[in-house]
């Protein structure tokens, strides 16, 4: 009789916390594509702990072989490298697709969408506007150019680059020095690194994936070079960093020490900065005193956005003129 009475009680509570954790899982949204953060949080040495970090298991093991191999032959210790890979502050990002980004009715409804759009006539197309460029901007930039003028002209003597475009990319990438970035370059590429299994096809996974292989090799060999600390160096989500805002791969194939004082500094040091960018500019074809086309699409080996060349194109014509009329009116 108790067992009887014990077995009423038991089997309704485990229906009862079924149902519970049941409800309180999350299902999936069909509408929205999470990005969840997770963060390596382990802290003490490799020898003391049993824990296994994200770069030992199965899923990884093999990119991170290849990667500490690569690196370690270029002067990298194993010790040094487990350190910082295993650091609490590295984060990855990890971007899941849902199940079903869309129900049925919305395809059906997108396709018949699609159809109608078909069937409409085309309309011509109207040329683009050029973006108007705010006079305070101009302001800036011409402030920048009083104050910076021996720089800029010695910099165009020496690169052939034009002066005017050098600042309007600084304008655009960080403001003229102002804003550089609040995120951990190491982060940006690791990410990378771990396939970046946000996009949907195969191609763009690996592509992605090699990306954040070189990247990170460079920026490692980048900051042994100059004794930075890897995970304290801030720049852009998508990994650029100091005034010009170069990747790492950009940054040992074009940055310049401008005052030949032995270092190169992108963070601190217009001269490096100028000098630099001029540097980037004439080894991607840019012409001096072409103020056409061809120069302007050289502007999109810096970023590969149409927008991003128009406004820079904008910005350093803008300045011209704007420099034009002071020189003329002193």
């Amino acid at each position: 009789m108790k067992k009887t009475k014990v077995l009423l009680i038991v089997i309704p509570l485990i229906f009862i916390i079924g149902a519970v954790v049941r409800f309180a899982t999350p299902r999936d949204e069909p509408a929205v594509v999470e990005a969840s953060i997770s963060m390596i949080s382990q802290t003490g040495s490799l020898a003391d702990s049993a824990a296994v970090y994200y770069w030992q298991t199965d899923e990884h093991k093999r990119d991170y072989k290849e990667l500490f191999a690569e690196l370690e032959e270029q002067g990298h210790t194993r010790e040094e490298l487990e350190h910082i890979f295993s650091d609490p502050r590295v984060k990855i990002i990890k971007l899941q697709l849902p199940k079903s980004a869309r129900s049925k009715k919305d395809k059906e409804l997108e396709e018949v969408k699609e159809a109608e759009e078909a069937e409409k006539p085309e309309e011509p197309k109207k040329e683009k506007e050029p973006p108007s460029v705010p006079k305070s901007l101009v302001e800036d930039m011409v402030d920048f150019s009083v104050t910076h003028n021996r720089l800029l002209r010695h910099i165009k003597y020496k690169h052939d680059v034009d002066w005017e475009i050098i600042v309007a990319v600084l304008k655009k990438e960080t403001n003229l020095g102002r804003i550089l970035g609040t995120d951990r370059v190491f982060n940006a590429y690791n990410t990378l690194l771990r396939s970046y299994k946000g996009h949907p096809t195969l191609k763009k996974q690996r592509e992605k994936r090699w990306m954040g292989y070189i990247e990170l090799i460079a920026f490692l060999t980048i900051c042994k070079q100059n004794n930075w600390e890897p995970l304290e160096v801030y720049g852009s989500y998508a990994g650029a960093f100091g005034r010009p805002q170069f990747i790492s791969t950009s940054y040992l194939a074009f940055a310049v020490d401008g005052d030949l004082d032995g270092a190169i500094d992108l963070f601190g040091n217009w001269s490096d900065v100028g000098h630099s960018v001029a540097n980037y500019l004439l080894k991607h074809g840019w012409r001096k005193r072409k103020w056409d086309e061809e120069n302007k699409e050289v502007l999109m080996t810096y970023n590969k956005s149409e927008d991003y060349r128009d406004e820079v194109w904008e910005y350093a014509q803008a300045l011209r003129k704007a420099w034009k009329q002071r020189q003329s009116n002193p």
